[in-house]
């Protein structure tokens, strides 16, 4: 089994998910917000696409004016530099407060081109996250590669709320 189908028969069972076999930038204006109101959105898309950064952003954009509360996870490959950065740029310009991204490269790019690592952006992290990834990352880079490199940054931090005005 491969996709959906091999996702849906893991998943059987387990009532606090559910599976759908459609686009999914759809499916992320269609089930967002869930009615619980609690959740991960997690957005893989199959970068088959040139605009597929742009697409996620976009997505991305939609879905959080709906349900600025949620939980979201971006993942990303990363073959070359410009379109990760030109991602987090645009990601940054949409005022989303809470942007944590984590990288991992297995080493410098390849001549020939192809996949060298891959990344995540997560909006509204759990606040134990950030932590735990500067942790992780090094001792995962290290057993993947010896050249392995990690990067841990916040696109956009949490905004502090708006100052009271008194009145007199």
């Amino acid at each position: 089994m491969v996709g959906a189908g091999a996702l849906a028969a893991r998943l059987r069972g387990d009532n606090r998910v559910r599976t759908v076999e459609i686009d999914g930038y759809t499916a992320l204006n269609a089930y967002v917000p869930p009615n619980e109101r609690r959740g991960l959105v997690l957005i893989d898309p199959p970068f088959e696409r040139p605009d597929e950064h742009d697409r996620m952003a976009q997505g991305l954009a939609a879905a959080y004016r709906k349900w600025p509360t949620g939980i979201y996870v971006l993942w990303y490959p990363i073959k070359e530099r410009a379109a990760p950065d030109a991602l987090a740029l645009r990601l940054r310009r949409l005022a989303v407060p809470k942007l944590l991204r984590s990288e991992l490269t297995l080493g410098p790019p390849p001549v020939e081109g192809g996949l060298f690592g891959s990344g995540l952006i997560v909006v509204n992290p759990p606040f134990t996250l950030e932590a735990e990834l500067r942790h992780l990352m090094p001792a995962l880079g290290a057993v993947l590669s010896p050249r392995a490199a990690h990067r841990l940054d916040w696109l956009a931090p949490e905004r502090s709320p708006p100052a009271s005005k008194s009145r007199q």
